[in-house]
C-alpha cells in the first residue's frame, strides 16, 4: 500500500473535491428533513391536540434530533481533505467515458483490507463533474486515492476514486504521483477500460477482477 504525501490545499479541496460535497449536501439534506419533521409534528399536534398529539410531536422530534446528528456524524465518518489523501492508498484511474455534463473515472483498487496480504484487483469507478489539472478526454492518466469503506469479511465492498488533483494545483505533485503508480498497474487498468458497463452494473460500481 503507498500513501502519496503532498501537502494539501484546503481552499482548493473545499471548491473541487466532490467526495466532500457530497458530505455537505447530505447534512443540508438531514438539516432539511429534520425541519421538515418538525413542522410536521407542529400541525400533528394542533390537529390532533391532546395525548395522542404530545406522543406524535415527541417523536416526531426525536427523529428530527437523530437526523441532526448526522450534521456531526458525517463529518467524522469522512474526515477532512486531508486526512483523507493520507489515509487511504494511491490507486490508477482513468477517464473512461465523457458525458455532455460530466465524466465517469475508472480505477484499479486492491479490496482486500488488510494490507499486508496478497492484493485482491478490482475495478472501481465513480461519476465526477469536473477535474482541473487533467484534460477532458478518454483515456486520462488520473492519479487517485482508493477511499474504501463498508468492509466485510476482510474485503472491502465500496471503493471510490478521489484524484489528487482535487487536493492540490500544483501540477508537478499530480505528475509525480503518477510516476509513483507503477507502469504495470497502468497498463492492467488500461487493459479492463472496455469493462466499465460491467463495474457500473454491480451494486456499488465495484467488480473484482478475479
Amino acid at each position: 500500500m503507498t500513501i502519496f504525501s503532498f501537502d494539501v490545499d484546503a481552499h482548493h479541496a473545499r471548491q473541487n473535491n466532490e467526495l466532500l460535497k457530497d458530505a455537505r449536501r447530505l447534512q443540508i439534506s438531514a438539516v432539511l428533513f429534520a425541519a421538515i419533521l418538525v413542522g410536521v409534528g407542529v400541525w400533528l399536534h394542533r390537529l390532533l391536540g391532546g395525548v395522542p398529539g404530545i406522543v406524535i410531536l415527541g417523536v416526531l422530534a426525536v427523529l428530527a434530533l437523530s437526523s441532526l446528528a448526522l450534521i456531526i456524524i458525517i463529518p467524522r465518518y469522512v474526515g477532512d481533505a486531508e486526512s483523507l489523501y493520507t489515509r487511504y492508498p494511491l490507486c490508477p484511474a482513468m477517464i473512461a467515458k465523457i458525458n455532455s455534463r460530466d465524466m465517469v473515472l475508472l480505477s484499479l483498487v486492491n479490496i482486500n483490507s488488510d494490507p499486508d496480504s496478497t492484493p485482491r484487483w478490482a475495478l472501481a469507478a465513480r461519476t465526477v463533474s469536473r477535474i482541473e489539472g487533467h484534460q477532458r478526454r478518454p483515456g486520462e492518466r488520473v492519479p487517485s486515492v482508493a477511499v474504501s469503506s463498508m468492509e466485510q469479511q476482510s474485503q472491502f465492498r465500496e471503493v471510490t476514486p478521489l484524484p489528487i488533483a482535487w487536493g492540490t494545483t500544483d501540477p508537478t505533485v499530480i505528475r509525480t504521483a503518477m510516476r509513483t503508480i507503477p507502469e504495470a498497474s497502468w497498463d492492467l487498468l488500461r487493459t479492463n477500460m472496455s469493462r466499465l458497463d460491467e463495474v457500473l452494473a454491480t451494486p456499488h460500481n465495484l467488480l473484482a477482477l478475479d
